[in-house]
C-alpha cells in the first residue's frame, strides 16, 4: 500500500508555527497582531496613514489582518506591518495608539528577521495548494529550498541568536515531520512519474 501524506500545507504550517510561539517571539507576533486590529478597527488612524503616504506621493498601503483560513496569513501581516514601519512610528507619538502596542527598534528587527524567515513557508504553500497541476512531485524540492534557506539566515552574521535557536527548533520539527514523509512511496512514484521532476 502506500503511504498516508496528510496535507502538505497544513504540515507546512504546523513547522512554521515553531517560530511564532518560540519563546521571546510569541508575545512580540501577540503584540503585533493588536496592533494591527487597533488599527483596522479606526478611521482616523487609517486616514493619518493614508495621508502619509500621499504627503509623500507614495502609494497607500494598509495593515493586513491574520486569517486563520490562510496559510500564510501571519506571514503577510508581519511582512506588511514592517514595510509600513515609517508610519506606523509615527502613530506611537499620538495618543490615537495605547503605549502598549509600541513597538520598539529591536522588536522592528525582529519582526524583519521573522518575515526572512517565514517567506519561503508562503512560496511554499501557495505552489503546492494549486489545483490545476500536480503539486506532490514537488514537495521534496520545496522543503530542500526551506530548509537550505534557513540554515543560510543562520549563519548569517547578522541573524539574532533568538532567530537563530528558533531556526534551530524549527529545523527539528521539520525532520520530524517531513524526513519519512519526503521518502515515502507515494512522493517516490510521484517524482518519478512527473516529467518536470523525474531527471532531478
Amino acid at each position: 500500500g502506500l503511504d498516508w501524506i496528510g496535507c502538505v500545507d497544513h504540515t507546512l504550517e504546523l513547522s512554521a508555527s515553531v517560530i511564532t510561539s518560540f519563546p521571546g517571539i510569541k508575545d512580540l507576533i501577540i503584540k503585533t497582531k493588536a496592533l494591527v486590529a487597533h488599527i483596522r478597527s479606526s478611521s482616523v488612524i487609517t486616514k493619518l496613514i493614508e495621508d502619509w503616504y500621499k504627503s509623500r506621493s507614495l502609494t497607500p498601503k494598509r495593515v493586513l489582518k491574520n486569517s486563520e483560513t490562510r496559510w500564510w496569513s501571519l506571514f503577510t501581516l508581519c511582512e506588511r506591518v514592517v514595510a509600513m514601519k515609517m508610519p506606523i512610528q509615527g502613530l506611537f507619538s499620538t495618543k490615537e495608539i495605547p503605549s502598549c502596542l509600541e513597538i520598539f527598534e529591536n522588536e522592528w528587527q525582529l519582526l524583519e528577521e521573522i518575515s526572512v524567515v517565514m517567506k519561503p513557508f508562503k512560496t511554499a504553500q501557495m505552489f503546492l495548494e494549486g489545483s490545476k497541476y500536480c503539486t506532490m512531485s514537488f514537495v521534496p524540492a520545496h522543503i530542500y529550498f526551506i530548509k537550505e534557506h534557513l540554515g543560510k539566515v543562520r549563519n548569517s552574521m547578522h541573524t539574532s541568536p533568538l532567530i537563530k535557536n528558533a531556526i534551530i527548533a524549527l529545523l527539528t520539527d521539520m525532520h520530524k515531520r517531513w524526513y519519512t514523509k519526503v521518502w515515502s512511496k507515494v512522493i517516490f512514484l510521484a517524482c518519478a512519474l512527473d516529467p518536470r521532476t523525474k531527471s532531478l
